[in-house]
Parts: C-alpha cells; sequence; structure tokens
C-alpha cells in the first residue's frame, strides 16, 4: 500500500510539473509573441491581402506593441512609420489631408492599417517575395532592389546589412509562431 501510494505520488507531482511547465511555456509565448491589436491586424490584413500573421510580426518587431514607440530615424508608432510613409499610404487609402502624421501616426487603427497597406505595397512590388517585402519593410525599397538577383527574388544571406537580415529573420520566426 506504501509503495502504492508513494508511485501515485510521484506520478502526481510529474503531471503537475507538467502543467506547470506547459503553463508557464503559454505564458512566457504570450509575453514573446502577445496578440495585442490582433482583431485590427485581421481586418487590415484581409482588407489588404496580406497575412494577418506577417502584420502582427511586423508589429512585434517594430514596436513591441507600443503604440507610442518613436526610433532614432523617427519611426512612429506599432509598425514604426515615417512622416513620408504615412503620407504615401495616406493617399493609397484614401484618407484626406486632415488624417496628418502628427494627429494620427500613434493611433492603433491608423497605424496598423497604414502599415499593412504598406506591406501589401511591398509584396506586390516584390510579386510576393516576402523576404524582399520584409527587407524592405526596414532598409528601404531602393535598397533591396540592388540586392536582388536576376530573377527579381531575394535570398537572406544576399541582403548587404547585418541589422536588416537579422530583422528579416525575426519577422519571419515571430510570424510562424503567430501561425502556429
Amino acid at each position: 500500500m506504501k509503495s502504492f501510494r508513494r508511485g501515485f505520488r510521484v506520478i502526481a507531482s510529474l503531471l503537475m510539473l507538467c502543467i506547470l511547465a506547459f503553463a508557464g511555456y503559454n505564458i512566457a509565448m504570450k509575453h514573446i509573441y502577445p496578440d495585442d491589436y490582433i482583431d485590427l491586424a485581421k481586418r487590415y490584413g484581409e482588407e489588404y491581402n496580406v497575412r494577418w500573421e506577417l502584420v502582427m510580426a511586423v508589429i512585434n518587431c517594430e514596436s513591441k506593441f507600443d503604440p507610442e514607440a518613436v526610433s532614432e530615424r523617427d519611426a512612429v508608432g506599432l509598425m514604426q512609420l515615417t512622416e513620408e510613409t504615412f503620407s504615401d499610404m495616406r493617399k493609397k487609402v484614401g484618407d484626406d489631408e486632415s488624417v496628418t502624421f502628427e494627429a494620427y501616426a500613434k493611433d492603433p487603427e491608423t497605424n496598423i492599417k497604414y502599415g499593412t497597406r504598406y506591406l501589401q505595397f511591398l509584396l506586390e512590388y516584390f510579386e510576393g517575395d516576402k523576404i524582399a517585402a520584409v527587407a524592405a519593410y526596414n532598409a528601404g525599397l531602393s535598397n533591396v532592389k540592388k540586392w536582388l538577383r536576376e530573377d527579381g527574388k531575394l535570398a537572406i544571406e544576399e541582403i548587404e546589412f547585418p541589422e536588416t537580415a537579422t530583422y528579416v529573420k525575426k519577422v519571419l520566426k515571430a510570424e510562424q509562431q503567430y501561425s502556429d
């Protein structure tokens, strides 16, 4: 009887450890890959034909979900839009000039809307080449055009800026996490 209780305790303890480990893993993953703004990512992802998982990955890597984020290069908000990109996307989505960078760049909905529209533009420009599109999101269109192979594609190893290559890898990994 003692050995039965002892075995039961061991099994119960192991089961509890497994449950706690699983719960801890889920909490850690939720912290690393939050789902804040997922509704907006899905909405504008669908509207602009961009995978919502990619939108979430870009937000994660650009701002860590901080709508107040401002980069050294004055890119602003969740998807880190510059004033020039903001203005270009405002025209592309058909918003009027009352939607100003100063007033709306940190607004989560506007930022995700314009950032997703920019991802759509880049994906179309690079004919669906996600590596090229994500690299251009980080390093700019003109840089990526210089790195393209003759077939118009880009491999991570061909990215000349180490920071951009690392960024692309992080975005693709985060996108995979959001897909799981």
